[in-house]
């Protein structure tokens, strides 16, 4: 018997977001020794393979893995990283939007390197996520295609320092409070009902959906 009614309209979609997330920018000293030219470094080189795939995401992330501590620090890789500003730069031609900028490395050039990297990142034109400078909210909520997208990102700490932050990768206590999302692996209620506070806070704040970054596990 034939519907007495007509069927409904299917839902339209209003818009669309791709977000592309890539693991660690590794910098190990051969790497970005490897883009040195003359005084300067150009790093668009190490990425001349992927810029296409990268740049045709609506947004893209990646890891920083290492820290922009500046030459009061030594330019190395592991176990302290510290790579020149120009990767920055690199990462933004390449057509990335945000660099995760918290994970077991973000403290190698202690809490001023904390902040410096962030302040570098930024004026390179890209977002950072997972340190914040005093005061900043711990999350980002991105309008990407029209659509609003929650971002938190945590790493784990090795530990509490007598001023109640965090050590990463066994390093000196970071020292300034707030400026690093950071769980211990001894109390992961806590982690787990904080990270539900802020997924409510985001949702409050208009994030139609919310993506979580969460570097730790056991390494290799």
């Amino acid at each position: 018997v034939p519907p007495t009614t007509e069927a409904p309209e299917p839902e339209h979609v209003v818009a669309t977001a791709s977000i592309s997330t890539q693991g660690d920018l590794l910098m190990h000293k051969p790497v970005f020794a490897s883009c040195q030219e003359g005084s300067g470094y150009d790093f668009t080189r190490i990425f001349k393979y992927s810029k296409d795939l990268i740049s045709g995401y609506d947004y893209a992330i990646a890891n920083l893995e290492t820290t922009f501590g500046g030459d009061k620090y030594t330019y190395q890789g592991n176990p302290a990283f510290n790579c020149p500003d120009g990767l920055a730069d690199g990462v933004k031609d390449t057509g990335y939007d945000m660099l995760l900028t918290v994970n077991n490395h973000a403290g190698d050039t202690m809490g001023d390197g904390m902040i410096r990297t962030i302040e570098t990142v930024r004026a390179a034109g890209l977002a950072s996520l997972g340190t914040q400078l005093p005061g900043e909210k711990r999350y980002s909520v991105v309008d990407i295609n029209g659509i609003k997208v929650g971002m938190l990102c945590y790493t784990y700490a090795t530990g509490l320092g007598p001023k109640g932050t965090p050590r990463l990768n066994g390093n000196a206590e970071i020292g300034e409070a707030g400026i690093c999302n950071y769980f211990n692996y001894d109390n992961l209620p806590a982690f787990y009902s904080e990270v539900e506070g802020y997924l409510n806070d985001m949702k409050e704040a208009g994030a139609e959906a919310t993506v979580l970054y969460v570097h730790w596990g056991d390494e290799y």
